[in-house]
This record gives structure tokens, sequence and C-alpha cells, in this order.
């Protein structure tokens, strides 16, 4: 996002960057240039009047989706959170007020829900969902009204109808169409257990003498010039506690650089206008002091640090011949030392830094060449790449916002580790700033030892300021300890403060827990989409459609190839180009062409193959166009000890495809099940549950006809079955109706009042047009137009 925050409009030039800024702010705001707009780490854009924060109003204003991800802890009374929610949607979340409203209406929702969950009686539920209904936001709510009325009139309800009637509960919550939440309890079973050490590395006099010296010179130079304490005062002594000999080495290149990759310092537009002035003299200064201090070739014979990493590196290697090292520093120098280095000591390696464009290919290098064991990364050059086949990270330096040092351990702690531990090895340099720091925040808070989750703000704030305390060169030894004691203790009662917050977070919209429980029944009960699964319905389905065409599957590897036939190739092709979806990897050769599909894969070169991969697509739709779908009765038969407790017997039933609404419809399935031996319809999830199993477990019962009787069979089908899913199918679509009714009358009042605020400014700007541009702009007001009344007709 750095790269493209807008500037003010009085610094912009002919960059792209400033060419991009004038032409979204400039656009109509009802033409969406942009299909969906994702944005990780979106807590950076929470601050109003900051760069990033006007980038988020200018993107979003021309898209027509948006997804925002971030770790940040959910807090009712954040104004960060309302301005996260403003970039998704101005009008309903116009201020802090509004946002109040919501949450204070959804109180009776949530509770309502929880009664539901909890068994409590069905009167309790109704007077909440009343008293939610009443609250001047949800007076007009069609779908709260219909389930009012279905509460007024219920009695007893099953487990399956309450968790239906909660589902139901948290669709008409307010917040529940622009919030979703996942708890850190609810991902514990896919938690790393981290092994955290650290390498203290005593200097040497000589490397003593440098680094005090030229820090003095640094401080010294910052006073003189009356500095504040920031990018010029912190990152060379950062790059000093990297490397001793790589930042000399750099120094005495005279480069006007600290060639850093930190994330921290581009999000702070004060340290960037610091640079820009005063690097330049700075570097002057410290290549003057170089002059009387050890060279940088002696400083390498001396490396203590690199001595110590060099032993960390043996003796892992020692243990495990194997063993993949992701080893990251802030600074290209040091990555740069470090691999000329590693080189003269027999290893090979690998550099991945911002400047690397190619990083899928390197990673699978360095993944698939055993001859490499180590990647040198820089944080910013690594992120968004996967690095679970590696566990063993090593922190050449650490960063001053230990977020970052989380996000670095998240290369290899990450969904796919398939270790049961990760291991986390810091080095440093013996009695330096960074060595207090890490002494007295990382290990006293165990830092290291957990994914932080969303505390990036508690924790980087917090140490960014104590950072710049220190090293501002103020402090006595007595009061920099003192300092450190007291950030400590700001830090633990603040996390204290947030973990609270995570558990009052119900209040803000419904998620309930019985959500999760149903994705962990499901996993535990096979109801979910395997690679076997893939694998089947591809190799089945191109029988039908592409006689001649071959699959391979080499389940180890978790990989399956596919060759088309040359008729098949460009019927695939021409259905791309027809919905304007990329063909990759089929090109125009007829080679065969491998996916990844399963937990198994290795080799990341390879497209994944899943269900909105455009093949499957392609195969989905021609299956569709030529009945390949069409329904069909067949009898199976199964193994009772297969059916995990249900009742041994003849069962008749039906499977039906839902489809609700248009333009983006919703797509559910309904069944019933009826036993000819009890002769009662199955409750739905014994039904489901059944369902479920014969897919994993039956075979053909060939001799079906002559077993049972079918006439009475289809007599139930058509008596019991058919009644029974067209009665509950009318209901889903009664329930859906109400909630799409309710949908379109929230984005109807939504687009007009945005198309009014549009319009008044519009008008403006005509009124405000010289005699050359009113013609034009009036073209733009009718153009604008016309695009709300297209948005209109699509909303209906």
């Amino acid at each position: 996002m750095q790269s493209i925050r807008p500037r003010d409009k009085v610094k912009r030039e002919s960059r792209g960057v400033d060419k991009l800024a004038d032409f979204l702010e400039t656009a109509d705001g009802m033409q969406k240039f942009v299909d969906l707009l994702i944005i990780d780490e979106a807590h950076h854009m929470r601050n109003p009047g900051t760069a990033t924060n006007a980038l988020g109003e200018l993107i979003t204003a021309v898209s027509e989706h948006v997804a925002m991800l971030s770790a940040t802890p959910i807090n009712l009374q954040s104004r960060d959170l309302h301005s996260l929610l403003k970039l998704i949607d101005e009008l309903t979340f116009r201020d802090e007020h509004a946002l109040e409203h919501i949450i204070n209406a959804n109180a009776p929702l949530v509770a309502a829900r929880d009664a539901v969950l909890s068994g409590a009686p069905i009167n309790d539920v109704f007077q909440l969902a009343l008293a939610a209904s009443r609250t001047p936001i949800l007076r007009k709510t069609q779908a709260l009204k219909l389930l009012v009325e279905e509460l007024k009139l219920s009695e007893e309800l099953t487990i399956s109808e309450r968790a239906k009637l909660a589902r139901r509960l948290e669709r008409v919550n307010l917040l529940s169409n622009v919030i979703n939440r996942t708890r850190r309890r609810d991902v514990e079973e896919l938690r790393v257990h981290r092994n955290v050490v650290a390498y203290k590395a005593e200097m040497t006099a000589d490397e003593r003498q440098v680094y005090d010296t030229i820090t003095r010179e640094i401080l010294r130079y910052s006073s003189r010039r009356d500095l504040p304490t920031g990018f010029l005062t912190v990152m060379p002594q950062r790059m000093l506690a990297s490397s001793i000999p790589a930042a000399i080495s750099h120094w005495q290149k005279k480069l006007n650089s600290f060639d850093y990759e930190d994330e921290d310092v581009d999000d702070d537009e004060n340290f960037t206008e610091q640079s820009n002035e005063n690097v330049r003299p700075l570097v002057s200064v410290i290549c003057s002091t170089l002059k009387d201090l050890p060279s940088a070739n002696k400083l390498e014979q001396q490396d203590s640090k690199f001595k110590e990493f060099l032993k960390v590196l043996s003796d892992q290697l020692m243990n495990s011949p194997e063993e993949k090292f992701v080893v990251f520093s802030t600074f290209r120098a040091t990555l740069s030392y470090l691999e000329g280095r590693l080189l003269k000591e027999g290893f090979t390696t690998l550099s991945m830094h911002g400047g690397i464009k190619d990083r899928t290919e390197l990673v699978d290098k360095f993944q698939n060449d055993p001859a490499i064991s180590v990647l040198l990364a820089s944080e910013v050059g690594s992120e968004g790449i996967d690095l679970q086949f590696a566990r063993i990270v090593i922190n050449y330096d650490l960063p001053w916002n230990p977020m970052r040092v989380e996000q670095r351990i998240g290369r290899v702690d990450r969904l796919g580790q398939a270790s049961d531990s990760v291991s986390v090895l810091n080095l440093m340099y013996a009695d330096t700033v960074d060595e207090r720091i890490y002494h007295k925040l990382h290990e006293r808070l165990k830092l290291c030892h957990k994914a932080l989750g969303g505390f990036e703000e508690i924790l980087g704030e917090n140490i960014s300021i104590l950072t710049k305390d220190i090293l501002s060169g103020h402090l006595s030894t007595a009061e920099e300890e003192q300092r450190l004691n007291q950030t400590t203790q700001a830090i633990e009662v603040k996390l204290s403060e947030e973990e609270a917050l995570e558990k009052e977070a119900a209040a803000l919209f419904a998620h309930g827990d019985f959500i999760i429980q149903s994705i962990h029944n499901s996993r535990s009960e096979g109801n979910w989409l395997t690679e076997s699964d893939i694998v089947e319905y591809v190799g089945s389905s191109l029988k039908f459609l592409i006689p001649g065409s071959t699959l391979g599957w080499e389940r180890n590897e978790g990989l399956v190839k596919v060759r088309l036939t040359e008729g098949g190739h460009f019927r695939f092709l021409d259905w791309c180009k027809s919905n304007k979806l990329n063909s990759s990897p089929f090109g125009r050769s007829m080679s065969t062409i491998i996916f990844r599909v399963g937990p198994n894969s290795k080799k990341t070169r390879h497209p994944r193959l899943g269900p909105s991969h455009p093949f499957m697509r392609f195969i989905s739709k021609s299956l569709e166009e030529s009945n390949g779908l069409m329904s069909l009765a067949t009898s199976i038969r199964m193994s009772a000890k297969d059916t995990n407790g249900i009742e041994p017997g003849y069962y008749v039933g039906a499977i039906e495809s839902w489809e609700f609404g248009k333009g983006a419809p919703s797509t559910t399935f309904g069944n019933a099940l009826f036993s000819l031996n009890t002769m009662n319809i199955l409750e739905s999830k014994l039904a489901d549950k059944l369902i479920l199993h014969s897919l994993s477990y039956a075979t053909h019962w060939s001799t079906a006809r002559e077993e049972i009787d079918l006439e009475f069979a289809a007599k139930c089908y058509q008596d019991i079955i058919e009644p029974d899913i067209m009665k509950r199918f009318i209901g889903e679509i009664k329930v859906k109706n109400v909630e799409l009714s309710d949908r379109i009358s929230i984005q109807k009042a939504s687009l007009d009042e945005h198309a009014q605020k549009q319009r008044t400014k519009l008008e403006q700007v005509v009124a405000a047009s010289s005699k050359q541009l009113v013609a034009a702009n009036k073209g733009r007001l009718a153009r604008f137009e016309e695009n709300v009344k297209i948005r209109e007709m699509q909303i209906e």
C-alpha cells in the first residue's frame, strides 16, 4: 500500500502514483473499476487523515465488493473499528453514533440467539426477538417480523430446529454482512508449539569500539542539529546491531542510504521526510569516523555474531542434515554479507528481498533442491510466501516492532506446517539496546512463543516509543532500566484489557459457537470436500464429456495430471474466452497439465485444482448443458458397520438442489429420507448423516428390484417424501424472500442517499464550470444518472 498512497495535491507531479490519485479523486463513485478488492492488514487504514486512510477511501469507492482482513481484536468502543467499517459502507457507518445505535439494536438479537442455543424456553426467545423488532433500526425488517410470528406459534423445538433458528437470527443481525470474526480459541487445534532460543554474541574489543564510537557520533550529529529521535538515529544503530562488518562495509562504499526493508518506517511519513533531507550528511559523518576505526576486513575476521550463527547452523545440521533454515534480516547489506560468508563456509543459499520478482520459482528451488539449506530473506521480500515446509526461523536481527518478528515466524508457522513444533532462534550482540529490550520485553512477555494476533497496536506503539527514548542517548542506565520496566508493565495491563474485550466481543455481533462446532463436526464426520472427491469428479466427468482424455493421480505427491483431447482442449479455451476467464495453465500446446490437489503437494509452481478453478467450472457447466446432471433414480447398499449407528433397514429418499435469488443466487440442498421399516420420516440430522455415509461407503445395489417392493417405495416417495420436501422448500422460499426484500430495501435506500450526495456534488461542479467545461460536466452528470438507473435495475 505504501507505494500507491496519494500525496498532497501540492506535492504531486506526473508520477504514476500521482496520476492514480487524480483519476480516483475525479471518479463519480458510481462506476466500479474493481470487481473485488481485498485489503490485507486493513488496520493500517484505521487513522483518518493519514495517506493510507485516504487511499482506502479512494479505492473502496471504485470497488464493487470489498474484503478487509485484520487480526486486530474487536473493541466495541474503538474509533478504529468505526473508521474501517466506514470504508466498507460509508452510509451505514456515517458516524460513530450510527455504529453505537447498531450495536444497541443488536443486543437483544444476540441475547435471543444465545437463549436459543442454551435451550431456554421458546417464550424467552420470543420476548427477546420481539424487543429487537421494536427498535427503530429493525422495525421494518420483514425477516425479523416473520421470525417473531413463527416464534409466537411455536412450542418445543428440536436441536436441529434451534440451530436453524439461531442461524436466522444471525442473518437478521445488522453487522453479520460486514464482519466475520474468528477467535483465537476457534483455531486452537491448529496451533504449532514454538521453541524459542536466544543466542547472545559477546563483542570483541574492536567491535565494542566501533559500536560505541559510531553510536556516539550519530547521537552527537542529531543533537547538534536538534533532530527528533527517529529514522536518522534509529536506523544506523539498528544496522550496527544487525551486523557490524556489513554496516561498516556498506558505509565505506559511501552509499547514501541505510538499505532497509521495514514497513514500520515506511508507515511513518515523518521518517521518510527526515531520510530525504539528512541521510547524505549523516553518512558522510559516519564515513569520516570510520578512518580511525578497525577496517571491515578485520571486523569480518573477528565477527562474533557470525561465529555464533555458524555454530547454531552446524549444531542443527548435526542433528538433522536435511534441515532448511529461513534467516531474516531487515537490511540488504546484512543479507549480502551473510550470502558471501556462508558461501565461503560451504553453504548454498538463496536470497529473497523486495527486489526479487519471481519469488515463487525461488521458493520451489529452496524447497526441492536438497543442496540448498539456507534462505536469506527480508520480511518485505517474503511477504505472502508460504514456507511451511521449513521449521526453523533464525532472526539475525530483531525489528523493534514484535509484529514484524511475528510476520517472520508466520512464514513457517502457518496452516500446512507438518511439524508439531517450529524453532525460533534469535541472534543479538550482548550488552546492547537490542539485547536489553529482548530480555525485558520479548522474554518476559514471551512474544515469540505465541501468535500475537491483533496485539500489533498495543506492542508496536509502546515499543516504538520506548526504542526512540532509549536510542536518543538522553537516558542514564538507571533511567533506561526504569523505562523498560514501565513499558513492560503498561503492555501487560493493556494485554489484559484486550483479552477482556475479546471475551466481551460477542455483544458486537452474533457468531454462534454452533457454526464453529458444525465445521468441526463436518470435518470429523467426513462431510468435507476431499482430494479424492475432486479427482473422482474430474475423472468421471471427463469420461462422459471428453472421451479419450486422461487423468493420472500421484496421490503421495499431491499432483493430478490431465491431458485433454485436441477437441476438448480447444473447447475449454473457447469457453474461458467466452466467459472472460483465465485458461491458465492450458495453453495452445497439447501437453499434459499438472495441478496440485490436497495437502501433500509441494510443487507450488503448479496451480491448485479446487471448485473455483476455471477448469472445474467448465466441467460443471458442461455437465449441466449436456444433461449430465439430470435426476436419476438409483439403488445403493451399505454395510451396517459403515452407518455409524443408524438403524439398519430399507430407506427411500430424495435429494434436491435449491437455488434462491437472482444475479448472485445462493444454492443449498434439501433432502428427505423415509424408513420403510418404521414408516417415519428421518430427522434431518440423521438424514444428512445417512446420505453422507452413503457417498463414502455405499455400492450399487443390483438386486434391489428382487428384494423390495418398488411400487410401494414409489408410493411412499409420492405421498410422503415429495410433499415433505415441497413443504420445507416453500418455507425456505418464504424466509429467503423476506431476507431478499430487506436487503433490496436497504440497498435502494443506501443508493438513493449516495446518489443524492454525488448528484449535489456534480451539480455544484456544473454550476462552477467555465463555459468551455459546462457541456463536458453536464455530460458527466448525465452519465452519472444513467449509472444510477442501471444500479437500481441491478438491485431489483
